[in-house]
């Protein structure tokens, strides 16, 4: 799993920090490769989420799904800010935000998951329906965004 999130983060921030296509131009490729990541993450997380149940590995799988959901979050509220900006400021201001609103994303979801499914029942199952629910819409967002 920490594999597949960490090739994810570095297929999908390059190609956010990359120049805008021209216009009249389509971004077919990129459209797929955003929409296929996002289905992957989501598929995964669901077949976990079935597979473990509500054993004591549902709690681990919650957890880190609460991490990488959050952290996808807060990477993207992170660009959105940077790019409503006209002056984008010093390539290091451009990298960090980003990046630190992702390890806060990623440090809070990770918390509310923790404690969200720590016992067995309804709290982890609403827990990985969240989780879910996050990684597909921030992969409509981020189709939408382009």
């Amino acid at each position: 799993m920490r594999r597949v999130v960490c090739l994810v983060l570095m297929l999908a921030l390059p190609a956010q920090a990359a120049e805008p296509a021209p216009e009249g131009s389509p971004s077919v490729l990129r459209a797929v490769l955003i929409g296929a990541t996002g289905l992957v993450l989501a598929g995964g997380y669901t077949a976990g989420a079935f597979a473990t149940g509500d054993r004591p590995s549902g709690f681990t799988l919650a957890t880190v799904g609460g991490v990488v959901s959050g952290g996808l979050l807060g990477a993207g509220v992170g660009l959105g800010l940077k790019s409503r900006n006209k002056d984008p400021g010093s390539m290091l201001t451009y990298i960090l935000v980003p990046v630190l609103t992702g390890l806060a994303g990623a440090i809070l979801g990770g918390v509310l998951a923790g404690v969200g499914s720590n016992q067995p029942g309804t709290g982890r199952t609403v827990t990985h329906v969240i989780v879910v629910s996050l990684l597909l819409g921030e992969t409509i967002a981020v189709e939408l965004a382009h």
